[in-house]
């Protein structure tokens, strides 16, 4: 008896029951925490591949991005939490953010980021909320092991003009996607995907201004991890903070340029 499952009309895995569907991927009123930070240039350095250069502000320390998020609705993934650190970096004298670290804690979302655009995604222990009068952060992987502590206080409202100029929202984002040979000899395919991720804060129902602040942010990199080494990053010097309510877009993403 022949099987009846049409390869040809197949997107992921199992074929026919994926785990995820096709993008783009919607994502509604989004608490996101977000600082720009001048960072460790041998930490950062070794994340990012020959072809890519670090932005830097003339004093030899790379700008990266620390990205925290709670997800509460996705179109195709549901609800997760999300840490992201993204370097600045230029390809063809063009300033994109590069993914060197991501962690979520959904399987869908973990998969679909890994095997689509290419998503460094692992899973991890992270929350996101608010206690007293600041916002507090953490991750830990695994559980136990606190990598990331991170504490903002807000000081005022914020214009859309602030988060652009840091780059955050309005630069394309950079993948290193490496799908490793079945045979475990043979070389992997490696590819650099480019995604343009659409992201705009909420507008108040209040007052009609955007749900967008910024203020102070202590972002601490607390144990060292040889399978995680986050803490190489740091030390780490505050450019620019960000907390808001977002609405975003993850769309698919093209393959710009092959290594292998």
């Amino acid at each position: 008896m022949k099987g009846k499952l049409n390869v040809n009309q197949v997107f992921a895995m199992p074929g026919n029951a994926p785990l995820y569907l096709k993008p783009p991927a919607y994502y509604r009123d989004c608490p996101i925490l977000m600082g720009v930070f001048k960072g460790n240039p041998d930490g950062i350095i070794e994340t990012i591949p020959d072809n890519l250069d670090l932005v830097t502000l003339g004093d030899n320390k790379p700008l990266f991005l620390y990205f925290q998020a709670y997800y509460p609705f996705s179109s195709l993934y549901g609800s997760y939490n999300e840490v992201v650190l993204a370097p600045l970096v230029l390809y063809q004298n063009q300033p994109h953010l590069f993914i060197s670290y991501i962690y979520v804690d959904n399987d869908a979302a973990l998969t679909a980021g890994r095997e689509i655009w290419g998503f460094p995604k692992k899973f991890a222990n992270m929350k996101l909320e608010i206690k007293g009068e600041s916002v507090e952060a953490s991750l830990e992987r695994p559980t136990g092991r606190k990598l990331i502590s991170a504490q903002m206080r807000i000081e005022r409202q914020a214009k859309l003009e602030e988060l652009q100029s840091t780059g955050i929202g309005s630069s394309p984002t950079l993948l290193l996607k490496i799908i490793p040979n079945p045979d475990a000899e043979s070389k992997p395919s490696i590819e650099l995907v480019k995604v343009e991720v659409k992201m705009m804060p909420r507008v108040s129902t209040s007052d009609n201004s955007l749900e967008l602040w910024t203020g102070k942010l202590l972002l601490n990199f607390v144990e060292e991890s040889l399978t995680d080494p986050l803490f190489k990053f740091g030390p780490v010097e505050l450019v620019s903070a960000y907390f808001g309510r977002f609405d975003m877009i993850l769309p698919p993403g093209k393959v710009i340029y092959k290594y292998i």
